[in-house]
């Protein structure tokens, strides 16, 4: 009925569809997946980003019952809880991530009980779960009532920096049950750690793990196209300037295994050395962009390096 009239209940109809799908879920119905595909298509006409993230985040847990169902639990779930986890993180909603990464680790470990074989299920660990639930948020509902009055543009900023700093902590969360492979570029910029921030904006595929003046450590998943990357560090180098040079490589066992809590330095990572590619940056010329041998560039990402200032290198 809702798609029937005439302009049509779209966004109804997506969340109907993704309550039923859940419902079905739940239930175990065969029809499960395609109420839930059906969602992701009517989210995706509108939009919808939140809707969008819970439908995938149903999918997971179909994905999850359907691999003990075959008797191959955890097989094949690792990408439909990432790409859930990925979803909620970048829209700032770490409450959620918290949420789906306890939802995952108890899959996990069912599917362990299920006799898996399954040390190679990526289980969220309890302490990514209670940073990425970490916060207190009646200690600042009293200084937000006041700065309303007091100081609302400070008031803006703060939810501004925090906005994004959830964002970049639920993709980190995100990234801890991911599978492994990383790619990972250190940058300097004389207005890193200064008037400008190094925490990777919504619509990029990448997330922070260490700030300091001057320089900055970018990952992304191994699997993000090159041109995304490209991208990325090219909205960079315009926020930066000119003076912006990054060595770009590719860790194939590289992992994000831990998450920051309030006052740590930055995420914990495994397989990774970092060291080596500040040196290598630190001997670049202003505007270069050093790339390995066994990053998997296009010309596409090439292009949109040059594009916006950049001088490529590959090794």
């Amino acid at each position: 009925m809702a798609s029937s009239v005439s302009p049509s209940l779209a966004m109804w109809v997506a969340y109907a569809s993704r309550a039923i799908g859940r419902a079905k879920v739940d239930l175990e119905d065969p029809d499960a997946r395609a109420e839930l595909d059906r969602a992701l298509v009517e989210f995706a006409k509108i939009g919808n980003q939140l809707g969008d993230a819970l439908a995938r985040w149903d999918l997971a847990h179909l994905e999850a019952k359907s691999a003990i169902q075959r008797g191959e639990p955890g097989r094949g779930t690792h990408d439909v809880w990432f790409a859930a986890a990925w979803a909620f993180g970048s829209l700032g909603l770490t409450s959620r991530v918290a949420q789906l990464l306890a939802d995952q680790r108890a899959h996990a470990l069912a599917a362990g009980e299920h006799g898996s074989g399954a040390p190679a299920l990526l289980c969220a660990n309890e302490d990514v779960i209670a940073a990425t639930a970490q916060g207190f948020p009646h200690l600042g509902v009293a200084q937000e009532l006041a700065l309303v009055y007091s100081g609302p543009e400070r008031l803006a900023a703060i939810a501004t920096r925090r906005t994004a700093a959830q964002r970049n902590l639920g993709r980190l969360a995100a990234l801890t049950i991911a599978s492994p492979g990383l790619l990972l570029a250190v940058v300097t910029g004389s207005a890193i750690g200064g008037g400008a921030s190094a925490i990777p904006p919504q619509r990029a595929a990448a997330a922070v793990i260490a700030e300091l003046p001057g320089a900055a450590v970018w990952v992304w998943h191994a699997t993000v196209a090159a041109a995304e990357v490209a991208r990325d560090l090219s909205a960079l180098r315009a926020s930066l300037g000119e003076d912006t040079r990054a060595v770009l490589t590719v860790v194939a066992t590289g992992r994000v295994t831990s998450i920051p809590f309030a006052g740590e330095a930055g995420a914990r990572l495994d397989g990774v050395s970092v060291a080596p590619l500040l040196a290598a940056v630190v001997e670049l010329a202003p505007g270069s962009l050093w790339i390995a041998r066994d990053v998997p560039w296009s010309a596409d990402a090439d292009g949109l390096a040059r594009m916006s200032g950049y001088v490529t290198v590959r090794e």
